[in-house]
């Protein structure tokens, strides 16, 4: 697996490159930063459809900062504006 930068680390609203998983493939989604992960942060993780809206289908958190991705589908995980300022949070994919 290739470990990729797909949501540099900031604390300003923002949607990450987007995320396709094909039939029989999985990746994982994590969060990272360069100091302790604040309690605070959450991170939604959305399915385009094709009717072009988005569906959350999880989340990344303080407590459940990695996640697998299995269902085949183009995914994107948004960050809003950070309750912490200054503590910059960003996303990898492992692909």
């Amino acid at each position: 697996m290739t470990q990729t930068t797909i949501l540099a680390a900031a604390d300003t609203a923002a949607d990450s490159s987007s995320i396709t998983v094909s039939s029989g493939a999985s990746v994982t989604v994590s969060l990272f930063c360069a100091s302790a992960l604040p309690i605070s942060t959450s991170m939604a993780i959305f399915l385009n459809t094709p009717s072009s809206s988005v569906v959350q289908v999880g989340s990344l958190s303080h407590s459940n900062p990695t996640v697998s991705l299995y269902s085949p589908g183009v995914y994107f995980v948004r960050r809003t504006a950070t309750s912490n300022p200054g503590v910059n949070v960003g996303v990898s994919l492992d692909a």
